[in-house]
């Protein structure tokens, strides 16, 4: 009994809408700029200007913030944890899919190297024989 429809809009034109908070339902990308969880979790901070839903939940601002700072990688992994149990509890975004990558390279490539951001490194690229 719920009745949708689909909006097709250019990609500037839909972040628009987004940011004037004209959607009910609507796909976002979450790409991060740095390889850090930082990255991600300050999307949904309550003040954050991407928070396009207005989601808002203190404790969640306070465990991002607090992670954030905190010069112990193991102690911020865990403020980010339990930041991400309550994104998990509340859902304000709902993942769809996650992307992947596939190459196709001949087995004369070697040094072929990319980061978990895909970012792709040619510096040490060589080209040999089979």
């Amino acid at each position: 009994g719920i009745e949708t429809a689909i909006t097709l809009r250019e990609g500037r034109a839909h972040m628009s809408a987004m940011a004037a908070g004209d959607f009910d339902l609507a796909l976002m990308p979450l790409i991060p700029d740095y390889d850090d969880p930082a990255d991600a979790f300050a999307d949904f901070l309550s003040n954050s200007p991407v928070n396009h839903g207005k989601w808002s939940q203190p404790r969640y601002d306070a465990l991002v913030s607090e992670a954030g700072r905190n010069p112990d990688p193991a102690a911020r992994l865990d403020g980010y944890r339990a930041a991400e149990q309550i994104l998990l509890a509340e859902m304000p975004a709902i993942p769809l899919y996650f992307s992947s990558q596939n190459y196709l390279m001949s087995r004369r490539v070697s040094g072929w190297q990319s980061d978990r951001l895909w970012t792709r490194y040619y510096r040490n690229i060589r080209l040999g024989t089979e």
